[in-house]
C-alpha cells in the first residue's frame, strides 16, 4: 500500500518532482548557511569585545632587542625578541605575524626554548626562562630552535632608540634593566578595531544576554547594534571598495556560465540524441570541477589572500603554485578515466546507441576540457585572491566568448562538423583563458602585491576609523 502511493506520488509530480527536491535541497543548504554564518559572527563579535578588554594574553616583547643578520643585513631598529607561545605552527606564526611586521632590514627573532640569537655577536634581549642579556651571538642571526625564517615586509614605522645592527654583523643591542618592567606587543594602530568596534563589552555586543530580566531590552539593544552595523557596512566608501571587487567577480562568472548555456542551445538545433549527449557530458565535467578543483580555488583564494596581506608572499607563491598543481593532477586523473570508460560512461546516461555513440566521439574534447579547466579554475583562485578580479573579468570574456563561443559556432554551423564543432570551440576557450590566467599568476611580483595589500589595509583602516568618530 505505501509502495504504491509513493509511485502515485511520484506519477504525479512527475519531472516537476526532481525540480522541487532541487529547490527544497537549495533552501535548506541556505538555511543552514545562514544560520553558520550566523553563530560564526557571534562568537567572532564576542572574542572582539573580550579582546578589546584584556591584554593579549599570547606573546611578550622586550624592546630593545635586534635582530641582526651577517653578511651585510642591518640589525632592525625596532627589532623585538618575541617572548612566549613557543611552536612552530603556520597559523600561530600568521598570528604573531601581524605584529612583528618591522621595517625593510628588520627581522624579528622569535623566542624559542627560553633564547634569541642575536647577529654578529650582539647581545639581545631575555626570551621566557632565561635571564636578561642572556642572547647567543650568532654568525648567522637566525633564531634559536628554528632554521631561516622568512622575512615578512615591512609595515609599521621604526621606533627610535630601540637598537641597530651594523652591516655585516657586529652589531649590538642594549639589553633592558632588569627593573624594566615587560611590555605588551605592540600593534600598528592601522590593525586595530575601529572606535565604534572597540566600544561596549561583551553584553553590549551580544545585546545584553544573560543578564536576568532583560530580555526586551536586550532584544532592543541588538536590533540597534544591528542597524549601526548595517549604516556603517553601506557608507560610500566601504560600498565603493566592495563593488570594486564585486562587480569585476559577478561579470566574470556570469560569461563563464552563459557560454557553456549558449553551447547547449546550439546544440539543441542538432537533434535530440546530440542535445542529450552534450548535456550529459556537461553535467559530468561539471561534476569533475566542483568536486575538487573549485574547492581548491576557493581555499586558494583565502589563504593566498590572507598571505599576502600578512605580509608573507614567498608562501603565497608556493600556495598558489601547489593549488595549481594539485588541481591539475586531478583534473588529468579525470580525463584519462574519461578516455578510457568514454564508452560505459555513455551507456550510465542512457540506453540509446546513438546517445552514447556521440558521448564517446566528444569525449576526447571533454578530457582536453578537464586539464584546462582545473589550471584555470584554480589559477584563478590564486588571482581573486590577490584582488585580480578585474583582469579575470577581461580573460574570462576573451577566452570563453571570441575563442569558445564564437569559434564554436563557425565550426558547428559554417565548417559543417556540428557537435565536435561546439566542442573543440568550449576546449580552445577554457584552454585559451587557462593559458591567459597562469601566465599572469607565475609573472606575479609577490613582494609588490604584499606591500599593496598592506598599504589599503592601513588606508582603508584610517577612513574606517575617521567614518566612525565622526
Amino acid at each position: 500500500m505505501a509502495r504504491r502511493s509513493r509511485r502515485r506520488f511520484i506519477n504525479l509530480l512527475g519531472f516537476q518532482g526532481s525540480a522541487l527536491a532541487t529547490s527544497v535541497s537549495r533552501l535548506a543548504q541556505c538555511v543552514f548557511l545562514v544560520f553558520f554564518v550566523y553563530r560564526h559572527e557571534q562568537r567572532r563579535t564576542a572574542g572582539d569585545a573580550i579582546g578589546a578588554e584584556q591584554q593579549p594574553q599570547g606573546g611578550r616583547r622586550h624592546h630593545g632587542a635586534a635582530a641582526g643578520r651577517g653578511g651585510g643585513a642591518k640589525g632592525g631598529e625596532g627589532g623585538d625578541v618575541y617572548e612566549g607561545n613557543n611552536d612552530d605552527d603556520d597559523d600561530a606564526e600568521e598570528q604573531r605575524g601581524l605584529l612583528e611586521m618591522q621595517p625593510m632590514g628588520a627581522r624579528a627573532a622569535r623566542g624559542g626554548h627560553g633564547a634569541a640569537r642575536g647577529g654578529g655577536g650582539g647581545g639581545g634581549a631575555s626570551s621566557s626562562g632565561a635571564s636578561p642579556g642572556s642572547g647567543v651571538g650568532g654568525s648567522h642571526g637566525q633564531p634559536h630552535g628554528h632554521g631561516g625564517q622568512e622575512p615578512r615586509l615591512p609595515v609599521s614605522s621604526a621606533s627610535p632608540g630601540e637598537g641597530s645592527g651594523g652591516a655585516g654583523g657586529g652589531g649590538s643591542a642594549p639589553a633592558p634593566a632588569p627593573s624594566a618592567a615587560v611590555t605588551v606587543a605592540r600593534q600598528p594602530s592601522w590593525l586595530e578595531p575601529a572606535p565604534m568596534q572597540r566600544e561596549g563589552s561583551t553584553s553590549k555586543m551580544l545585546g545584553g544576554a544573560g543578564k536576568p530580566g532583560a530580555l526586551g531590552g536586550g532584544i532592543v539593544r541588538g536590533a540597534a547594534g544591528v542597524w549601526r552595523h548595517v549604516v556603517s557596512a553601506t557608507r560610500p566608501a566601504l560600498l565603493k571598495r566592495f563593488l570594486a571587487l564585486a562587480l569585476p567577480g559577478a561579470f566574470m562568472m556570469a560569461f563563464e556560465a552563459a557560454s557553456f548555456d549558449v553551447t547547449t542551445v546550439m546544440a539543441g538545433h542538432l537533434g535530440p540524441a546530440t542535445t542529450a549527449a552534450h548535456s550529459a557530458i556537461l553535467s559530468m565535467i561539471g561534476l569533475s570541477f566542483v568536486s575538487l578543483p573549485f574547492a581548491i580555488a576557493t581555499a586558494a583564494t583565502i589563504r593566498v589572500g590572507n598571505l599576502v596581506g600578512a605580509g608573507r608572499p614567498h608562501a603565497a607563491n608556493k600556495c598558489g603554485t601547489l593549488a595549481v598543481g594539485a588541481a591539475g593532477a586531478f583534473m588529468a586523473l579525470v580525463a584519462v578515466n574519461l578516455l578510457i570508460f568514454r564508452y560505459a560512461i555513455g551507456r550510465v546516461f542512457s540506453d540509446d546507441p546513438e546517445v552514447v555513440s556521440i558521448m564517446a566521439g566528444i569525449a576526447p574534447y571533454a578530457a582536453l576540457l578537464q586539464v584546462s579547466d582545473g589550471l584555470m579554475g584554480s589559477s584563478s583562485g590564486v588571482l581573486r585572491g590577490v584582488g585580480k578580479q578585474a583582469l579575470m573579468l577581461v580573460f574570462n570574456f576573451v577566452g570563453f566568448w571570441p575563442c569558445g563561443v564564437g569559434l564554436g559556432y563557425f565550426l558547428c554551423f559554417h565548417a559543417g562538423l556540428g557537435i565536435h564543432g561546439v566542442w573543440i570551440g568550449i576546449a580552445s576557450g577554457v584552454t585559451t583563458t587557462g593559458v591567459m590566467t597562469l601566465v599572469t599568476m607565475f609573472r606575479l611580483d609577490w613582494e609588490g602585491e604584499a606591500r599593496l595589500a598592506q598599504v589599503r589595509a592601513r588606508d582603508h583602516h584610517e577612513e574606517d576609523s575617521r567614518a566612525a568618530e565622526g
